[in-house]
């Protein structure tokens, strides 16, 4: 601890606690509020640094999260990996006095989101049992990567509940299925 000559700003991030839990998939918005205390600067504007000092925000990904307003950060969808726990610190200080400054930091967890499962051609369809049935889901994607390639499909059936259905005999069993890859 060293005693400073100086008022120091009292600053914290804005909505949050000091730990935070967001899905890798949206963007950050962080926002940091400082003030001097009542003796201090008045009404200077205070100058503001961030940091990540967990590293895993490269110094060019750092610098491209800092908004028009230095106050606030924003960091783009998909910039953060899943699983990872990220910290952000925000400095604030008087213009010329940066070694006499008030920090605040804040753990970020990014998670995984759930993954979007589609199946072209809608949600139920009335075919013969005795036809061959082709099933697309290449549009199905994941929220985390930017690719929607390298998905591995894992298909299973229900039988349908086939009472009232005139003239049909309903099997008890599901066939399996063979999926194509393109």
């Amino acid at each position: 601890v060293k005693k400073a000559s100086l008022d120091v700003p009292v600053v914290q991030i804005a909505g949050y606690g000091s730990t935070a839990t967001v899905y890798a998939a949206d963007d950050l918005k962080l926002s940091a509020k400082a003030s001097m205390p009542a003796c201090g600067g008045g009404n200077t504007p205070l100058r503001y640094i961030w940091a990540e000092p967990s590293g895993f925000l490269s110094a060019s990904e750092l610098s491209s999260v800092v908004t028009a307003q230095p106050r606030a950060i924003k960091v783009k969808a998909g910039t953060m990996k899943a699983g990872l726990t990220y910290v952000f610190e925000v400095s604030a200080f008087l213009p010329g006095y940066q070694e006499v400054n008030g920090t605040s930091r804040i753990s970020i967890t990014a998670k995984a989101s759930d993954l979007f499962a589609a199946i072209a051609g809608g949600s139920s369809r009335m075919q013969s049992r005795l036809d061959d049935i082709e099933l697309d889901a290449s549009s199905s994607y994941d929220p985390d990567t930017a690719s929607t390639g390298h998905l591995t499909y894992r298909w299973s059936c229900i039988e349908a509940d086939c009472s009232g259905c005139a003239n049909t005999t309903c099997t008890s069993s599901c066939h399996d299925f063979t999926a194509k890859s393109s």
